[in-house]
């Protein structure tokens, strides 16, 4: 039997004995590592190598600043600002929502941290509105998620909208080194 079917088969089994999907998981690749006599030295460095990863630690920083805002009352004034716009027409608090998940995600660049900061001010208010609540819950979610694809501020004020010579002098020619 080979070590992948071991391990299908493990994880199965302990579903089936309604062990919870993590403990499974990590239960059956450390029975199949020890059984395949792979060193259970593996498993702690892997683990290591999975967790030492830099872009990681943005994510709780990125919660962070969502929170600070919130608490700042940063997004309080957003979300008013949005209703004075759109808050007149039918949809004017699922318009604000979106339209609130957009800026506010273009400028903490995390769908998570905009849940976070807007989620607690903009789904009560839907409810109240006459929305249902999973349907508040999936709007804020997705307008969250607009985050990945509105990109931030700064990448696109570093280079001029013209084209040709970015600074006074320059050829505006690109030149790599050896040419």
């Amino acid at each position: 039997m080979s070590l992948g079917a071991l391990l299908l088969g493990l994880f199965l089994a302990l579903l089936f004995l309604r062990v919870p999907v993590a403990a499974a998981l990590g239960a059956s690749a450390v029975a199949v590592i020890a059984l395949g006599g792979l060193g259970l030295q593996v498993v702690s460095f892997n683990f290591q190598a999975g967790i030492a990863k830099f872009p990681l630690l943005a994510i709780p920083f990125f919660i962070l600043a969502g929170a600070v805002m919130d608490r700042a009352g940063i997004a309080e004034r957003i979300v008013r600002l949005l209703l004075g716009l759109v808050g007149g027409w039918r949809p004017g608090a699922a318009l604000a929502t979106v339209l609130a998940g957009m800026l506010w995600g273009a400028i903490s660049g995390s769908g998570p941290a905009t849940v976070a900061a807007l989620g607690g001010i903009l789904i009560p208010m839907m409810v109240r509105q006459g929305y249902t609540p999973g349907f508040a819950a999936g709007l804020m979610a997705a307008s969250a998620e607009l985050s990945i694809i509105i990109p931030l501020p700064l990448p696109s004020s570093s280079t001029p909208p013209w084209p040709g010579p970015q600074w006074p002098g320059s050829s505006g020619r690109v030149s790599s080194p050896g040419s």
